[in-house]
């Protein structure tokens, strides 16, 4: 076993490489594979349980019998038991952080997925270009990424929302909705989504996610407005850009950690805040190239009651009128 003590294995850019990774790999720590389009991967044999950061972006799977993580990723025909039953899904409990890029045809994750990665600290999904939601209805009840801190979606163009919802309807024959996102993400602390253009709404219940203190939403077209119960009271920034349908922000005086507010370039913010003022807790504010914004409140004589208000920056708003006393 030539390789026996390698940790770590990078291979970035080589879009000549042929061939096929060695399997023995015991003590793999971290494995990055980018841009090595015609490199065979056989994710089964070389998941094992030192393997603790997996990142995969524009690969070619193998096309043997045996399922692997990413064919598994991208076939919706992949029963879970078939996944469960390879030996390799007890080692994906070691894996901290996982990378996807590129994968095609993938449109969800499987229910696998939030099952095994148990120790899953952070996931990052970039350019899937048939990503449609995260996670669909069937997995919420079950028990999923209890560990999760970092989640990061960007460039998945047809993402309409992060987890499906069941439409609450009239009439006894319909249910109300229930487990709406994935509560049980009770330790996500950082949440950035970027250039999903066809983002329409963002969980109903993300005002339970207890840790989240940093959420970032950029270049989300089709995003018009934050949930009716607002954000999760632990939150300390919020930044919003290039959202270009977006009428109002939620409610902000709920917020007691709330510490920096930034909005650039919502062309449809005629104001900052449809109800209340800002939070006590704030440091910084910026707004910035909002180029139909009127006023920072709807209501008349809301004054900002800040202390703790370190930094006010506003540029290229040409439609304001006025500022709060």
């Amino acid at each position: 076993q030539p390789f026996s003590h390698l940790s770590e294995l990078s291979i970035i850019n080589c879009p000549k490489l042929v061939g096929r990774l060695p399997n023995a790999l015991p003590c793999l720590n971290s494995l990055k594979i980018d841009g090595c389009p015609q490199l065979l991967i056989d994710v089964s044999s070389l998941v094992q349980p030192s393997l603790a950061s997996l990142s995969m972006n524009n690969v070619i799977l193998p096309r043997e019998s045996h399922v692997t993580v990413l064919n598994s990723l991208c076939d919706p025909s992949t029963t879970d038991e078939e996944l469960l039953a390879n030996e390799m899904s007890n080692h994906l409990t070691s894996i901290t952080a996982l990378s996807i890029s590129d994968i095609e045809k993938l449109a969800f994750l499987p229910t696998w997925f939030t099952q095994d990665l148990m120790g899953l600290e952070k996931l990052d999904i970039s350019n899937c270009q048939e990503l449609i939601t995260l996670w669909r209805n069937k997995v919420r009840i079950q028990a999923c990424l209890p560990s999760l801190c970092h989640l990061k979606i960007s460039h998945c163009p047809k993402v309409v929302c992060l987890f499906e919802e069941e439409q609450e309807k009239g009439g006894e024959g319909w249910k109300k909705q229930q487990h709406e996102g994935l509560p049980c993400m009770t330790r996500l602390e950082y949440l950035t989504i970027e250039e999903c253009g066809m983002l329409e709404k963002l969980p109903q219940d993300l005002h339970t996610y207890t840790s989240l203190g940093v959420l970032r939403i950029h270049d989300c077209a089709c995003l018009i407005s934050f949930p009716m119960k607002g954000l999760p009271s632990m939150l300390r920034e919020l930044r919003v850009s290039n959202c270009d349908a977006l009428e109002s922000l939620p409610e902000l005086m709920t917020l007691n950690n709330l510490q920096e507010l930034k909005v650039s370039y919502c062309a449809s913010l005629t104001y900052l805040l449809s109800r209340g003022g800002l939070p006590s807790t704030l440091k910084q504010l910026g707004i910035e190239l909002c180029e139909n914004l009127e006023s920072l409140f709807v209501a008349e004589g809301i004054k900002i009651d800040c202390p703790s208000l370190e930094t006010i920056c506003i540029e290229f708003c040409g439609s304001l009128k006025s500022l709060p006393e």
